[in-house]
């Protein structure tokens, strides 16, 4: 093993490593047209950009992405699903790739080649406001062979290659000019063929081409008035980098952005803003006050879920992130409920509906079909706000970019894989950190330099992983390698969990006594051991002619063993449209620990009826004590819980979420049952909907959420897969 000497010598072998990192160079850049040179004033500005066409090569070999092997279509592809119906998912499952593979092979010399499509992102960001407003311009570069999911888990597969230069006042031209000129060392590439190693060992023949362009600059890229649609007011006398580039239409490659569009645009910008608005329009300033402090005490008890951010003091956030939106779209229907007409509510549902459609995973022409009737039921709804003022009209550009979205996903496949998001991200790794390590003084030369050193470390690390070099640790046998791709919440360990998934008993130390009524004290749930009979009689004799609530309790099977409790369980689950693993699997923690960060007693759902669709085949139950217990040499585990039960044979038509009541017997006390784990699907969020609308007191906490309200919402916003399934 061999030791460097200080922190200077392992950053100079790290530079000289000729593995990653690409190098970098700074010029002026002058766009001409016609006979006229615009100089921007006579400013010198500098562009620095790393070589593109190397990247290129980078991004394919064996050598340093071997992780993408498995994880890169190699060629267009157009997916069916048993019916035939078209699905639409990863970018090369668009109908775009698709064209341009066409086009490339009408030309005799590019036949047996592989069209590898770029996609591109830009966006200002700002490091330091304290210390002035200092500013960067960071151009990134996507390889389009990889899979959306690779792309969202940022797994290098998004490459910084350049900042752009910050004039003193917007420029198109010095905003095209100095993308062709990065995008010059590619443009070769882009009609002859050039032999690539990639990932998988494989050498193919080449042919490059210009992919979509993020939203953020999107009024820069189509040269366009601020405000309008990017279809129409075109500036006149201005050329799109692509006129110098095969193949490209700048107007043909302007993708939809979730994160700019949709949840900080239309959600946060428009639709909070004009309720808000509404209520202080409305109502006294007093009272208008009261309405919106009340909203923010609803968000603040929402109860805890896993992935779920929490609110503390409501909608006060001076600077949003798009997390927030995110988050805050989660529980805002159900605290604006009683609050505002009921119409605005219904526009929130639809548009909502429509939000969590087009960031699916993988949609199909039914959810296509689905995403029109919900776009136009958006459309009827949001006229409220016409007809009480709030707003004069929707000639919103934001908005207006829902119409697209159906053709842009048929070009491009779902959103979820060039949404904004990914590199406001690869913003923190590779501007801002970078930043914060610099000296302050001439801080970009250093900010580059440690983002090559970054990449020829991950370039490094993949190297010697693919060679068994990392297999093990420097001082003991190797390491067992979990070779499940399965991603958990990030929410804090509680001490231990029983694996629902896989019937597996973990066993950390015990949180209550071993004995059944010495728990059944502890813990105050005094039916707790004729609870435990009645569940051992259900398991032990399943095809009995009578339930365990019938039977006579003497009947039942008498258990004197040992009880071990747990703080919590693990759901495992196919949800691809959620933060997951590459394969889509995420393990989900729900938890049942009453002395753990102030208590938490999460809610799960329990089949019922699984011929029937979405929640009307579910129950949802709240989860007192998660606990196993062994009966004749057979291990049960099990949880304690109570019930709710659905408010009707419909959602409710404003939200479209369920309601749900606390199942109660004759002492208007809530009935208590054992089941086995296997009962449970995953954990479900429950909202606590106020009767005729009160006020929600001062002091309530959001642990006491779930036993105080009379009536819950089944939040099927909490995640995808709640919206999936709790239909």
């Amino acid at each position: 093993m061999y030791r460097f000497g200080d922190t200077d010598e392992a950053a100079r072998v790290i530079t000289i490593v000729d593995c990653g990192g690409l190098e970098n160079s700074a010029s002026d850049v002058h766009w001409e047209i016609g006979e006229r040179v615009n100089r921007w004033d006579h400013d010198h500005d500098n562009v620095t950009r790393t070589d593109s066409s190397p990247w290129i090569h980078h991004v394919r070999t064996r050598r340093f992405n071997a992780n993408f092997a498995k994880e890169m279509d190699f060629s267009p592809k157009r997916v069916t699903d048993k019916n035939g119906r078209r699905r639409y998912q990863d970018f090369m499952s668009g109908n775009w790739a698709w064209r341009q593979a066409n086009i490339i092979a009408q030309d005799p010399n590019n036949h047996d080649t592989m069209f590898v499509p770029t996609i591109f992102e830009s966006d200002k960001t700002t490091v330091s406001v304290a210390t002035g407003q200092n500013e960067y311009y960071p151009f990134y570069m996507s390889n389009g062979l990889i899979h959306n999911n690779v792309r969202r888990a940022h797994r290098n597969g998004l490459t910084l290659i350049g900042f752009f230069a910050i004039p003193k006042s917007k420029s198109h031209n010095l905003f095209h000019g100095s993308i062709a000129f990065i995008m010059q060392s590619l443009k070769p590439g882009m009609t002859t063929p050039e032999v690539v190693r990639y990932a998988d060992g494989h050498y193919r023949r080449t042919i490059y081409g210009l992919g979509p362009y993020y939203y953020p600059e999107q009024v820069l890229l189509a040269c366009i008035v601020q405000g309008w649609c990017e279809q129409y007011g075109i500036i006149e006398g201005i050329l799109p980098f692509t006129h110098e580039f095969p193949r490209a239409d700048i107007h043909e490659l302007l993708s939809p952005d979730l994160l700019h569009q949709i949840i900080k645009g239309t959600f946060k910008d428009h639709l909070v803003t004009w309720i808000e608005q509404y209520i202080t329009d409305t109502y006294p300033k007093k009272e208008a006050s009261k309405i919106l402090a009340d909203i923010d005490r609803r968000i603040e008890v929402v109860p805890s879920f896993a992935g779920l951010r929490c609110f503390p003091e409501g909608r006060a956030y001076k600077q949003w992130t798009g997390d927030d939106s995110k988050a805050l779209m989660k529980v805002f229907l159900p605290a604006i409920s009683g609050h505002v007409p009921e119409g605005m509510v219904c526009a929130l549902t639809a548009f909502t509906d429509f939000c969590y459609l087009v960031r699916r995973a993988v949609l199909d022409e039914d959810n296509l079909v689905e995403l029109d009737n919900t776009l136009a039921r958006y459309h009827t709804e949001r006229e409220i706000f016409r007809t009480l003022g709030v707003v004069k009209n929707f000639s919103l550009p934001r908005q207006h970019s829902m119409v697209h979205y159906r053709h842009l996903i048929q070009e491009f496949g779902a959103p979820n894989g060039l949404c904004s998001s990914i590199t406001e991200s690869k913003h923190i790794k590779a501007v801002k950190e970078p930043w914060r390590r610099s000296s302050r003084f001439e801080a970009l030369i250093q900010m580059l330099l440690i983002n090559e050193r970054l990449d020829k470390l991950a370039a490094m690390r993949i190297y010697f992983r693919v060679r068994g070099m990392l297999a093990g640790t420097l001082f003991g046998p190797p390491l067992p390698v979990d070779k499940s791709p399965v991603r958990e919440d990030n929410d804090d360990d509680d001490g231990g969990d029983v694996d629902a998934a896989q019937r597996k008993i973990l066993v950390p130390p015990s949180i209550y006594a071993r004995n059944v009524r010495v728990i059944a004290h502890q813990t105050g749930h005094h039916r707790l051991p004729e609870l435990i009979r009645c569940f051992l009689y259900e398991q032990t004799t399943p095809n009995a002619p009578m339930s365990s609530d019938d039977v006579p309790l003497h009947d039942c099977p008498i258990y004197i063993g040992k009880v071990f409790t747990y703080p919590s369980a693990v759901a495992e689950f196919y949800a691809p449209s959620d933060l997951s693993g590459i394969g889509g699997m995420r393990r989900e923690r729900i938890r049942a620990a009453p002395h753990w960060c102030k208590g938490r007693a999460d809610c799960a759902f329990a089949e019922a009826d699984s011929e029937l669709p979405g929640f009307r085949g579910m129950h949802a139950a709240h989860i007192l004590l998660f606990m196993s217990l062994r009966h004749e040499n057979i291990s049960y585990p099990c949880a304690l819980v109570t019930w709710f039960l659905a408010v009707g044979d419909e959602p409710d038509a404003a939200t479209g979420m369920w309601k749900v009541v606390p199942d109660l017997d004759h002492a208007g006390d809530r009935l208590q049952a054992v089941i086995h784990l296997d009962c449970f699907l995953r954990g479900a969020h429950l909202i606590g909907a106020p009767v005729d609308d009160e006020f929600i007191p001062r002091g309530m906490k959001h642990t006491d959420s779930l036993d105080i309200f009379p009536t819950f919402y089944v939040n099927k916003y909490v995640d995808h897969h709640s919206n999936e399934i709790a239909f």
